[in-house]
């Protein structure tokens, strides 16, 4: 498959026609408009990107705003691909999760990328601000690929404009929004589930979240992703143990994973663009007896809590290969210290989840809490 192919298959994806099945995904003043032709491929992908992203249809993009098209087209080949690509950039990358494998290759300002284990092509027109996820049949690898590179490139976008990107579970308590952030093992699923479960919050990130600042305020959506859950987890809620059950597939062997679609199916909200009004930085102490609060008010000790337990997360299955722009987050900390009315909290230690639950919905809806307790 020679470039001038590549290029035609490039162009059927920049056509004005609009299917009648498509849906612009927004993350702040971000829109990329996905364009699918075949209905059962259009209702999966949206499927996974929906709860994040939104999914109405507009009439216009917004300025600056990406083309999108799921395809299936006979005119694609992978292993003629394979073979003129053969003097091309070979990707191999353990990602932790699997070893990626695939061909590049690099024509102006487009870069096409042929992943080996699904057969697929997805190409990348940076310059046009085109993409496609190009397979042979509409099957759940090119779903994958898809919604993977839509959100590679809503994330790009939202890190161009000041945006970034953290390791935070995500909600909305009543009319506030928490970022609980923390390291791995620090208890961010724990606090989201007994707030979801227990205290009738709606869900924005189960594991990562974008910020991004809107005039003198802070707004976040989550990524489209799973809550991993731990069997014992699990089993201290009983409706949830019961809905797991229905479905043997959200087992991976070691987790419970429920992709934030299947949420609703069990009466958890899912909502999105949300104002930031608690930071809380959360640590879990095994040997500690009871949960210590300490609220953070010095620039230093927010920026340490920042820089010890915050990361641009890479996409686990699918690294930054389509070649859009990967920004990190440094601008995270100006953002978030330069927001007036802001409130950080450090939560630290163990004890009983209904303890942990109680004192977090203190700290966020009680806005006198510093004054009135001591904290040595």
């Amino acid at each position: 498959m020679d470039r001038r192919e590549l290029a035609s298959l490039l162009k059927q994806c920049g056509s004005l026609e609009r299917p009648a099945h498509s849906a612009d995904y927004r993350l702040g003043e971000c829109a990329v408009r996905l364009l699918c032709s075949d209905p059962e491929l259009y209702r999966e992908i949206h499927g996974v990107l929906s709860p994040a992203f939104g999914g109405e249809s507009g009439a216009e993009l917004p300025a600056g705003g990406w083309r999108f098209k799921a395809m299936v087209s006979d005119a694609w080949d992978f292993e003629r691909f394979a073979q003129a690509a053969e003097e091309e950039t070979v990707i191999a990358q353990s990602s932790g999760y699997r070893t990626l494998r695939g061909k590049v290759v690099e024509d102006a300002t487009v870069r096409y990328v042929a992943n080996a284990e699904s057969g697929n092509l997805i190409a990348v027109d940076n310059g046009r601000k085109l993409a496609a996820a190009i397979g042979r049949k509409p099957d759940s690898s090119l779903i994958l690929d898809a919604s993977a590179t839509i959100r590679s490139i809503l994330r790009s976008e939202l890190e161009r404009r000041g945006g970034f990107v953290l390791h935070a579970s995500s909600l909305r308590a009543k009319d506030k929004g928490v970022a609980i952030i923390g390291e791995k093992g620090a208890g961010k699923s724990t606090l989201l589930m007994e707030w979801l479960m227990n205290a009738g919050a709606a869900c924005v990130g189960p594991d990562r979240t974008f910020f991004w600042k809107d005039g003198r305020d802070i707004r976040f959506s989550g990524w489209p992703s799973e809550i991993r859950l731990k069997a014992e987890t699990v089993a201290d809620y009983p409706g949830l143990q019961a809905f797991v059950h229905q479905d043997p597939t959200l087992w991976n062997g070691e987790k419970y994973e429920i992709p934030l679609q299947r949420l609703s199916s069990w009466q958890v909200p899912v909502v999105r663009e949300v104002p930031l009004h608690v930071v809380i930085f959360k640590q879990y102490v095994p040997d500690m007896p009871d949960f210590q609060v300490q609220p953070l008010h010095r620039r230093e000790d927010i920026v340490r809590e920042l820089r010890s337990s915050l990361y641009t997360p890479v996409d686990p299955n699918y690294p930054n290969w389509i070649g859009v722009p990967n920004h990190s987050e440094r601008k995270a900390e100006d953002t978030l210290l330069g927001t007036p009315g802001l409130r950080f909290m450090k939560l630290t230690g163990g004890g009983s989840r209904e303890r942990l639950l109680n004192l977090a919905q203190e700290l966020v809806f009680d806005e006198n809490y510093e004054q009135r307790t001591h904290h040595p």
